[in-house]
């Protein structure tokens, strides 16, 4: 559930969010922030996933870090916002597309694949 629109309670609801470690909920809140198109409060949720993961130079989810960056400073620049929101589509996608192969593997009893 996304806090409501005023400053006070989007800057309570990111604050909660520093406090806790729970990635996946995290990554939730930034794509229901998103579908809400509330992308200032997503960009500024995308901020917190330098702290709880390590992100690939190069990645989908580094391109979206960046661009979140870069609408938090100019929200008024839609090209910021064209290039967080393909960034993060892509990054779900791949992150789903891991969740899907991990679980499908289980099912079929295949060990766990490094990478």
């Amino acid at each position: 559930m996304l806090p409501g629109p005023d400053k006070a309670s989007e800057d309570a609801w990111v604050e909660q969010w520093m406090a806790v470690e729970d990635l996946d909920g995290l990554i939730s809140a930034i794509t229901d922030a998103m579908d809400a198109r509330r992308p200032q409060l997503a960009a500024r949720l995308v901020g917190l996933l330098d702290e709880s993961m390590d992100i690939e130079p190069g990645s989908a989810l580094e391109r979206a870090r960046n661009a979140a960056k870069f609408f938090l400073i100019q929200p008024q620049k839609v090209a910021y916002f064209h290039a967080f929101e393909e960034a993060w589509v892509e990054a779900r996608r791949i992150k789903i597309r891991k969740v899907k192969e991990r679980m499908r593997d289980r099912i079929m009893g295949r060990p766990k694949r490094k990478r």
